[in-house]
């Protein structure tokens, strides 16, 4: 058991604490701490010495810090240690823990190291005491960067109580109960890029530039019409990650956590890790901070990265020192100029060529995590199971300026909105998100839409060079024959279209995503399906490719005949929903057709995909289509998970 100190402190605002406390965890002392807007408390109790945080502000995130003393863990004095504690479950929402770290992936280019994830546990509000453990096999606890060793994180929790925190040393790392060796079964490498519609070569636009994507399209099976459940991060992923429909994930925002609303729908990662395969996420993944949750749950390893500099805080730096002077000798001018400019970019969106190298950006930083598992076989002996999140083309729009540098605004290639585009369609079929890009409903501002063009393709070139780096990668392993490689966008994107930008609607810009898998021995190079495919297929296809069972609680098809025969088809319509005040909007796309419903038929869209790709004309209203509409709305409740 390590005797270690417990620097007790809350982070809930700009000042941060007002006091911080050295607490002894060894029972023989304790103490209460007040803050201004917290308070924690370290005493002595029945189950061992408890360690608790708490505080009324519901919008900033506790935190408790650990500062470890004992000198055969210190410096890296023991490299596998074994790290345990017991929590207090209650809440809805999750709790991770970040060691303090030196791999120079983490931080920034002044402070190569900085906090690094390790860990969480999603609480399950079960109203008992419950035990986590970790290996932590890359911890410096040196405490020579951020003041301590160990940092717990809870969000959206009014209060956090640890208890029996303990590390233990070991001199390698255990083996797995599992007996399946490299080679028995195929890996898998699953790489998914947040916000990717189709502005791929491979898949007709005529602007981006991706070749790494196109190689790749070029060496599988490309799958046509392909579509996400839910055109949000969150629900998407939780949605695809656990096989299970939104409606009955329960996961229908960025909010709610698969693990807690449906904690029998084993995750993916999680059922293949427990099927003896080593996994790890890098980059986004799940949605929020459940990558780092999931460690020691679903993945052997976790890694998410932010950018070596913020970009748009450096351009306001810059600006302000070009017109007001230096920020250490105008600090209450700057406090005010950086409180007023400095916003969410979800609210305002930004687009910047940094000066940053590849490798400076996260999506860098991840394809650097994701070749060295491959190049250090860091998964042993062992078939791994790798899921890539790539954050580009997400909102901001930060890359190198390079990839910027590849488009000119006026030779970019898009087609003007009707004017009478929404003469026929229900306005909630809209969503609100355009005037964050400061685009106005009803105009075509060709400007605006070519400078939002730019950028995004920009990050797109970005985001394919990155996809690049990682299959060189995988091919330099020796693995690549081996290995099944599935890559999709978690939903599609408006750029303009239909007045609208970035995702939440039903329209094929944002429900359609492309998505291409090679399996080695299976797939033919350059074949393409019109089959219809959910993200939810992923799972089931995965688990045939790779041998298993799979679990009951999956919804999806197994796309395994598709692959064997690209004329095949294992699905008659795809199913898409989206959530709007008071109501759900469902949608389905069969044969040429996608039809909707916005709360019920009273308010639906009708399009001829075959005649109207761009979905101008709402056919929902005109007489000739009744019997469409009503053959289609029965076909729409059919889908009803």
């Amino acid at each position: 058991m390590l005797s270690m100190f417990l620097l007790v402190s809350w982070a809930g605002g700009e000042e941060g604490p007002t006091r911080l406390a050295t607490i002894h965890l060894d029972g023989s002392d304790g103490g209460l701490v007040l803050f201004k807007q917290a308070r924690a408390l370290c005493q002595p109790t029945a189950g061992g010495v408890e360690a608790r945080a708490s505080t009324e502000n519901m919008n900033a995130p506790l935190y408790l810090s650990l500062d470890v003393r004992d000198s055969a863990f210190t410096d890296g004095a023991a490299p596998t240690v074994e790290f345990s504690f017991e929590y207090f479950d209650e809440g809805k929402e999750e709790l991770t823990f970040d060691i303090d770290s030196d791999d120079a992936l983490y931080g920034s280019e002044n402070q190569p190291g900085a906090w690094r994830g390790a860990g969480g546990v999603q609480f399950m509000d079960s109203g008992t005491w419950k035990t986590k453990r970790v290996i932590l096999a890359d911890a410096r606890f040196s405490n020579r960067l951020n003041g301590a060793d160990i940092r717990f994180r809870a969000v959206n929790q009014r209060s956090l109580r640890l208890r029996n925190i303990s590390l233990g040393k070991l001199d390698s790392m255990p083996e797995t109960l599992s007996k399946l060796k490299q080679g028995d079964v195929p890996n898998v490498l699953m790489v998914v890029f947040d916000d990717l519609n189709d502005y791929v070569g491979a898949f007709g636009d005529p602007n981006a530039i991706t070749p790494n994507l196109d190689k790749f399209a070029a060496s599988g099976t490309r799958f046509n019409r392909a579509y996400c459940q839910y055109p949000v991060c969150g629900p998407s992923r939780a949605s695809f990650m656990s096989g299970l429909y939104p409606e009955a994930s329960g996961v229908l925002d960025n909010n709610a956590h698969p693990r807690f609303l449906r904690p029998d729908a084993v995750n993916m990662l999680e059922y293949f890790k427990n099927a003896g395969y080593w996994t790890a996420s890098a980059g986004k993944i799940f949605h929020s901070f459940g990558n780092v949750a999931e460690r020691g749950v679903s993945t052997h390893a976790s890694d998410w990265f932010m950018n070596a500099e913020d970009p748009w805080r450096k351009k306001l730096d810059r600006q302000f020192e070009n017109e007001v002077g230096s920020r250490t000798e105008n600090k209450a001018e700057y406090a005010a100029f950086m409180k007023e400019r400095f916003v969410n970019p979800e609210r305002v969106v930004q687009a910047i060529a940094t000066d940053l190298r590849d490798e400076d950006h996260k999506d860098g930083k991840t394809a650097t995590r994701v070749s060295s598992y491959l190049e250090r076989k860091t998964f042993g002996d062992k078939p791994f199971f790798i899921a890539c999140g790539i954050a580009k083309p997400h909102i901001p729009y930060f890359a190198p300026r390079k990839y910027f540098d590849l488009y000119a605004v006026e030779d970019l290639m898009f087609e003007d909105v009707p004017d009478d585009d929404w003469k026929d369609k229900p306005r909630v079929a809209a969503d609100a998100k355009f005037k964050s890009f400061g685009a106005e409903f009803g105009q075509n501002d060709r400007a605006l839409r070519s400078k939002w063009l730019r950028a995004y393709l920009a990050c797109v070139s970005f985001a394919d060079s990155q996809f690049g780096r990682i299959m060189d990668a995988l091919e330099k392993s020796g693995q690549a024959d081996n290995t099944i490689v599935v890559v999709f966008g978690d939903h599609g994107y408006h750029i303009g279209e239909h007045y609208m930008y970035g995702k939440v609607t039903l329209f094929e810009e944002s429900a359609r995503v492309p998505f291409v898998v090679r399996a080695p021995g299976l797939t033919r190079a350059g074949s393409t399906t019109r089959s219809f495919v959910e993200l939810i297929d992923v799972y089931p296809t995965l688990t045939e490719l790779c041998r298993l069972a799979t679990p009951e609680h999956a919804q999806g098809e197994s796309l395994v005949p598709v692959l064997k025969n690209p004329k095949t088809s294992v699905r008659e319509s795809a199913y898409t929903v989206v959530t709007r005040p008071g109501m759900l909007g469902r949608s389905i796309r069969h044969q040429n057709w996608r039809y909707a419903e916005w709360g019920g038929a009273d308010m639906a869209e009708l399009y001829d995909l075959g005649k109207d790709p761009a979905e101008y004309h709402n056919l929902a209203g005109n007489p000739e289509y009744a019997a469409v509409v009503r053959a289609l709305s029965k076909q729409l409740k059919s889908r009803e998970p």
